[in-house]
């Protein structure tokens, strides 16, 4: 019988330590040291894939319970001392479904190179680790699924070309788990469309429309504030919406409706006054990676913000987050 940190048998419903130690949200310097006596707790009292009620490894639960500026550091150190890179959660997603998937939601274009340079070699790491590309969560997404947002797209094209991987041969992989067919033909036409698209007119008021009020709270992930604004195709499928989370709040990855507009159901389910919502096709989706993919290979979607500027039509160099 294996006994967690509370002397209880693993799988008794608490909070592992880690978790509980993640929960200081290290923000710079000074509190991630503050988190760095787990460094000699860790190999030798406790066990890293003590899961919580969601399933999260401690590696898992480091992605939602640390800022991103310091989340490459926290998973090195669980990585170092033996954390399961291929672990995954209740709902069936692993560690590239979470990066990507907060990555999405906060959607900071405004991160500069040398700030996106730990995470991609994270995530490299975890490739080279083993982590699938492919892998289907329950609600049938990929982590390609996860990356469709401008930032998140640019971070995830770069990953898999510096692991020596091929994109396209991921996303056709994915096509064929997921039921996907279609010609290149469609793609091309698809990818013609989506050039002579023009980005949405940009408002500086940036409130969620249907939201009642705009945010004035910060994302405890990224400590940039509410910015979802509509998006031209590939990324119109979803936005990052501000959603409170207990006493806090963050930034989350979130359906549009299928006219790339706001749902208010990401920030109290049922509050949308829209009546139908239907989901977003597997075709859908999976042209729109495909656009996505080729106008990174064609230089259109090269940096973070050359990809939220071309999506949103915000010119970055005059909006205040």
């Amino acid at each position: 019988m294996h006994m967690n940190d509370l002397g209880r048998e693993e799988g008794t419903a608490i909070i592992p330590l880690p978790n509980v130690a993640m929960a200081i949200l290290p923000d710079h310097e000074a509190e991630l040291r503050l988190f760095q006596p787990m460094r000699h707790v860790l190999p030798h009292v406790y066990s890293l894939e003590e899961r919580d009620l969601f399933g999260r490894t401690s590696l898992l639960a480091s992605v939602e319970g640390v800022q991103r500026s310091q989340l490459p550091k926290v998973a090195q150190m669980l990585l170092q001392f033996g954390a399961n890179p291929l672990a995954l959660d209740n709902g069936g997603a692993g560690m590239l479904h979470f990066i990507l998937r907060t990555t999405s939601g906060c959607n900071n274009g405004t991160a500069t190179e040398e700030c996106m340079k730990p995470m991609k070699e994270l995530m490299v790491q975890l490739l080279k680790a083993g982590c699938d590309p492919n892998l289907l969560d329950e609600d049938n997404r990929t982590p390609s699924d996860m990356a469709l947002s401008p930032v998140a797209w640019v971070l995830w094209c770069e990953v898999v070309h510096a692991a020596g991987l091929d994109l396209m041969t991921i996303l056709e992989r994915d096509d064929k788990l997921r039921g996907a067919v279609f010609s290149r033909g469609y793609v091309e036409t698809k990818y013609k469309h989506v050039l002579h698209t023009s980005p949405p007119s940009w408002s500086d008021r940036s409130a969620q429309p249907d939201s009642g009020k705009e945010s004035d709270s910060l994302c405890d992930y990224c400590t940039l504030p509410d910015h979802w604004c509509r998006s031209r195709p590939p990324f119109d499928t979803a936005g990052s919406y501000m959603v409170s989370a207990g006493d806090s709040a963050v930034h989350a990855f979130f359906s549009n409706h299928r006219d790339g507009t706001f749902c208010a159901d990401a920030i109290s389910w049922g509050l949308c006054k829209r009546r139908c919502h239907i989901e977003w096709s597997v075709k859908a989706i999976s042209w729109r990676k495909h656009v996505a993919y080729r106008l990174w290979k064609d230089g259109i979607l090269r940096t973070p913000s050359q990809a939220y500027t071309w999506t949103t039509g915000c010119d970055l160099s005059r909006k205040i987050f």
